[in-house]
C-alpha cells in the first residue's frame, strides 16, 4: 500500500488486522518457566509475569493473535528476572510489526538474576523513600532544602519508581529527574522545586485510566485520585515545607500516566495547577478522556509526543493526530499559547529514556525560575 492511501485509511478510522503468530524461543540451559510481555493485551500490557510460555526442551513457545506494531519482552515471571544481552547489559524492547501470520523465533542470553552487570543505584541530591503508605513515595528535595527555611512547589509524578533510580526502574532506564533538576535549578532556569514519585502497583491499568476499555478494561481511576488527594498530599504537606495554593502544585505523568494526570488535572484544579501530559495514550476507550474533557482545568499544560510512538493497533501518525485533537480541545476550553506548551519530537519513541530527553523542557515550562 502506498504511504498516502495507509495515511487515508488511519485518518478515515481504519484499523490494523489481527494474524495468528507463534513465539519460538531458545533460553539459557535449566531455564524452568519463561514469560512474555509486551504492549498489548494479548501479551499481558506489560506484566511480567502474566503469559507463561509453553515448556519443550529448552525451547518455550506462545501462541496468540495480533495485529499492528507491538514491542515485547521475555522474563522469568518478574522484572528482576528480565532478560538481558550476553554482556549482561540492558537491552530496548523487541519490537515487530504484524503483517502476516507468522512464527517468530527468538533466543534469550542471559537474565538479569543472574547476569553480571546490574543496575546500580543512581539518586543524586537528597531523596527520601516513604513506605507507610497504601502506594510507596519517592521525595526529591531541591539543594539547600535542609539549610533553609524557604517553602517549596511540589510535582506529583505516576510511574515514581522510574524516575530516579536505574535499581528500581522499568529496564534499568530512568528518567533522571534529580539530576535534571538539580542542574536546573543550579543555573537558576528552574524554581527550587519537590518532587513526589508515586510508585506503581499490579493495578497500574485500572489505577491510571478513569474509563474502561473495550478490550483491556480498567477505568478506576477514582479510587487512585482519592489515595492522592486524601492520603499522599496530606502526608507530604505535613512532612515537608510546600507553598500553598494550585499555582505550586503540579500533577504529570506518561502514557497512561498521562491520560490520568490530565482527568487529575481537570478533576480538581483547585489543587494541580500545572499539568504535564507526556506521550498520553489517547486511544485508550475510544479516545474517551478527549470526549470527557470541559470545564476550568489547571493553570499550565505541558503537551508532548514522539513522532515513532505507534500505540496498539494504530501507526505512530494516528498518535500524532490524536495529540492534535487534544491540542485543538484544550485551545476550544480556552488555553491559549502561554499556558500550553506543545512538542511533537522527531525520532522519539514511547519509552523512558525518551522521556528523559525532555524532561528539562517539561520542567522549564511548569516551574521557571522565579524573576
Amino acid at each position: 500500500m502506498k504511504p498516502f492511501l495507509l495515511l487515508a485509511v488511519i485518518l478515515s478510522g481504519g484499523t490494523a488486522m489481527a494474524f495468528n503468530v507463534t513465539f519460538s524461543v531458545t533460553a539459557p540451559a535449566g531455564t524452568e518457566k519463561l514469560f512474555i510481555t509486551g504492549n498489548c493485551r494479548n501479551l499481558g500490557d506489560w506484566n511480567p509475569g502474566q503469559v507463561e510460555m509453553t515448556k519443550t526442551g529448552q525451547v518455550f513457545q506462545f501462541s496468540t493473535t495480533l495485529e499492528g506494531k507491538i514491542e515485547y519482552k521475555y522474563t522469568k515471571g518478574s522484572w528482576d528476572g528480565v532478560e538481558k544481552d550476553g554482556k549482561g547489559q540492558e537491552i530496548g524492547n523487541r519490537t515487530l510489526e504484524i503483517t502476516a501470520d507468522m512464527v517468530i523465533k527468538d533466543a534469550v542470553a542471559v537474565f538479569s538474576d543472574t547476569a553480571k552487570a546490574k543496575p546500580k543505584k543512581s539518586l543524586t541530591g537528597s531523596i527520601e523513600l516513604i513506605e507507610t503508605l497504601k502506594y510507596k513515595l519517592i521525595v526529591y528535595l531541591p539543594p539547600g532544602y535542609r539549610r533553609s527555611k524557604k517553602n517549596y512547589p511540589v510535582f506529583y509524578l505516576q510511574d515514581g519508581q522510574n524516575l530516579f533510580d536505574a535499581s528500581t526502574s522499568f529496564m534499568g532506564v530512568e528518567w533522571g529527574c534529580d539530576e535534571t533538576a538539580e542542574k536546573l535549578i543550579k543555573l537558576k532556569k528552574v524554581e527550587p522545586l519537590i518532587m513526589v514519585g508515586i510508585y506503581n502497583s499490579s493495578e497500574r491499568i485500572s489505577d491510571y485510566t478513569a474509563f474502561p476499555d473495550q478490550k483491556n478494561g480498567g477505568g478506576k481511576a477514582d479510587p487512585y485520585l482519592d489515595f492522592i488527594v486524601k492520603s499522599a498530599m496530606p502526608f507530604i504537606n505535613s512532612h515537608y515545607r510546600v507553598k500553598s495554593g494550585p499555582e505550586n502544585c503540579g500533577i504529570g505523568g506518561s502514557s497512561l500516566g498521562g491520560i490520568f494526570s490530565l482527568y487529575a488535572a481537570f478533576s480538581h484544579p483547585e489543587l494541580f495547577g500545572k499539568c504535564a501530559v507526556i506521550s498520553p495514550s489517547l486511544w485508550w476507550a475510544d479516545r474517551a478522556i478527549l470526549k470527557w474533557l470541559s470545564g476550568k482545568g489547571p493553570g499550565k499544560i505541558w503537551l508532548d509526543m514522539g513522532d515513532q510512538e505507534g500505540e496498539p493497533g494504530e501507526e505512530a501518525v494516528q498518535s500524532i493526530l490524536n495529540l492534535r485533537s487534544l491540542k485543538e480541545k484544550l485551545i476550544g476550553i480556552g488555553y491559549a499559547e502561554s499556558d500550553l506548551s506543545y512538542l511533537e519530537v522527531k525520532n522519539a519513541a514511547h519509552n523512558e529514556a525518551a522521556w528523559a530527553a525532555r524532561f528539562d523542557r517539561v520542567l522549564s515550562f511548569l516551574f521557571p525560575a522565579l524573576e
